[in-house]
């Protein structure tokens, strides 16, 4: 899925951004935390520029039908936010519900399998409440990843990982298709892990692109 910006603007740009979303692993960062989150928020489907035009495959946002807009916002993967859920809810209901919610074929299959990839079956009749910041933060990635994204967008995705998660992470974005795209939103690139194709650095006025 290709994701297009022509002379967007919004909160946090004073100047029109023109880019495109590429396939590989992009890296955002940058002093301008307000148009950090509006890239985020353009790059996932759920903000339209104020001014400009955003294109999905080739096509006018705008000029989309509500049910081809839900087709592509189903393509995107983020992380949800736990404490939009109860405290004593456990694990492995919370990920169904997720799957549920993403309208995946068969939820508490789907949950099973991810709880599986991410290795949460230890913690899979935890609560909520009960869980470590590294064990939540593992939650959220798997549910993120539930419905296999073509556009997978990580924020702070190392915060609080041990090891293991964190080589299970490098792993799922090792195993995204070579069309797919990966956008981590981070202060700083971990030097042990993968490397990035593009780093987008927003700065109060604009964005400076490096690619490799």
């Amino acid at each position: 899925m290709e994701i297009g910006l022509v002379k967007a603007r919004g909160l946090g740009f004073a100047h029109p951004v023109s880019c495109r979303l590429n396939p590989g692993v992009t890296w955002l960062s940058g002093s301008n935390a307000m148009g950090l989150a509006t890239m985020l928020q353009w790059w996932s489907l759920s903000r339209v520029p104020t001014y400009g035009t955003l294109f999905v495959d080739e096509q006018k946002w705008q000029d989309l039908t509500p049910r081809r807009q839900a087709y592509y916002r189903r393509k995107i993967g983020f992380k949800p936010r736990v404490d939009t859920l109860p405290e004593h809810i456990r694990v492995e209901r919370a990920l169904a519900y997720w799957a549920a919610l993403w309208e995946c074929d068969d939820p508490a299959f789907t949950a099973k399998n991810v709880m599986e990839d991410w290795g949460l079956d230890l913690i899979a009749d935890r609560r909520l409440g009960t869980l470590s910041l590294g064990e939540q933060q593992r939650l959220l990635l798997a549910a993120s990843s539930l419905m296999d994204p073509e556009v997978w967008i990580l924020e702070e995705p190392w915060n609080g990982l041990d090891t293991e998660a964190r080589v299970l992470l490098m792993d799922r974005i090792m195993r995204m298709p070579p069309d797919g795209s990966v956008v981590v939103s981070d202060v700083a690139w971990p030097g042990d892990l993968l490397e990035w194709d593009c780093h987008g650095d927003i700065t109060g006025c604009e964005v400076i692109w490096v690619y490799r």
